[in-house]
């Protein structure tokens, strides 16, 4: 999340006494089942009672710390991966200031992206674990290792339901420095631009750009909102996530003039079409986005 890195996150901390009984669990896990039979190809582990009932009491032992770990972060006020709403909104401004002071050229704008993007990235490698496992993480093997032990130990529709809220939290701030409305719903948003149905759309584009996680759901109905109703490129342009090609997101836009949009292929209104593109996201200007529309 902007310079958030979660190896350098307090759970991770290998002073606290999850880690500690972690490790050493780890540690002596190895040890009982050093002593193997072979037969050929088969490796069996010779596993008994004794060692079942040890092990089952040290995985209690592992989840009661990892809690108490918790509760004291909670109770402190810290920020850590996973951690509830409220310590994530009363840490936002004091992390926030931090990312400032320690990336020049930025402002709220650029760390509400990266901590949405990080946010997303990380639902859709836990969502995806076989891929992100494999080494196709969108966050890097790493983050998305710890990533799933932490939401496992937290709980997975605790983390779930925590997860959505700051994403709705970073997107009402995002909402409101473009001067919208904290929750935008596809009935509150009038087509002045064309006059195409807007569910239409919303359609066209989440298929293209919200399935295809370039943007969000509430990015693209933030988009629609200021592009075609109001018309009025924002001071803070949005921003493509994953870095798609531009040729790819030309398309986007050129197949919406081309199949979707009223008004036909008239040549004025080509140029209109490309400056949805080009007047309302970073790295796109309209007069290049002209100049290659169809390629």
């Amino acid at each position: 999340m902007g310079q958030y890195r979660i190896k350098n996150d307090p759970l991770n901390d290998p002073q606290n006494e999850y880690n500690k009984l972690r490790s050493d669990f780890i540690f002596e896990y190895g040890l009982r089942t050093a002593s193997i039979k072979t037969d050929d190809d088969l490796i069996v582990f010779e596993q008994d009672c004794e060692f079942q009932k040890w092990e089952k009491e040290q995985q209690q032992k592992i989840n009661e710390a990892f809690k108490e770990v918790c509760k004291r972060l909670n109770r402190d006020e810290i920020f850590y991966f996973g951690c509830p709403f409220s310590i994530y909104k009363k840490t936002y401004p004091k992390r926030l200031k931090v990312f400032l002071n320690s990336f020049l050229d930025t402002d709220e704008a650029d760390f509400i992206n990266g901590e949405l993007e990080y946010l997303e990235h990380t639902f859709q490698d836990l969502e995806n674990s076989e891929n992100s496992g494999d080494g196709y993480s969108l966050t890097g093997y790493e983050n998305f290792k710890l990533a799933s032990r932490f939401g496992n130990q937290i709980g997975v529709d605790q983390f779930t339901f925590s997860t959505n809220k700051k994403i709705e939290f970073l997107e009402s701030k995002q909402n409101a420095d473009r001067g919208l409305p904290q929750q935008i719903e596809i009935s509150d948003i009038e087509n002045d631009f064309d006059h195409v149905d807007i569910s239409k759309v919303y359609d066209y584009f989440n298929k293209e750009l919200v399935k295809a996680n370039f943007l969000t759901d509430g990015e693209l109905k933030q988009y629609l909102k200021v592009a075609f109703e109001q018309k009025d490129p924002p001071k803070n342009r949005f921003t493509f996530k994953n870095d798609p090609q531009k040729s790819v997101i030309r398309k986007v836009f050129y197949k919406y003039y081309k199949d979707v949009a009223a008004r036909g292929r008239r040549k004025e209104y080509r140029k209109e079409c490309a400056s949805l593109l080009g007047e309302y996201f970073n790295g796109y200007n309209t007069k290049n986005v002209l100049n290659n529309f169809n390629k």
